[in-house]
């Protein structure tokens, strides 16, 4: 369930979910901060949590190091770009690096698919 709210900046209406109440949003038009629900006054200061920075960089570099060097890495950069990219959908972390981080998602799955098949060819080789 959510709720709308206007961006005090730019005044554009913007959906927050019910449990993003009180915390600190970022508008998706203007990029703003501002706090969900309204009324800063309202708010105590320990229910307010700032949005966390992205790690789209170190996502995207653990997901190409996974195609070029290792590919024990690609599972990191999966779970982690997973993570990171529910973040962004719920306004908990900075939406800037979503094309990185979802780049990097991506060269982690291929990755880690990549290096099961290589482990499952070489065990058929050796077996054989």
């Amino acid at each position: 369930m959510s709720s709308v709210s206007n961006c005090p900046h730019c005044g554009r209406q913007v959906q927050i979910p019910v449990q993003m109440q009180g915390r600190l949003v970022r508008c998706p038009l203007c990029g703003q901060v501002f706090i969900a629900g309204g009324n800063p006054q309202a708010v105590a200061v320990g229910s307010v949590h700032p949005i966390e920075p992205h790690r789209g960089g170190t996502i995207l570099v653990l997901g190409i190091l996974s195609l070029v060097i290792c590919g024990l890495l690609g599972p990191i950069a999966w779970i982690m770009g997973s993570i990171d990219l529910a973040k962004v959908r719920r306004g908990e972390m900075d939406n800037s690096g979503y094309g990185i981080t979802q780049a990097g998602w991506i060269l982690g799955i291929i990755g880690t698919i990549l290096s099961a098949v290589m482990f499952f060819v070489l065990l058929i080789i050796a077996i054989i």
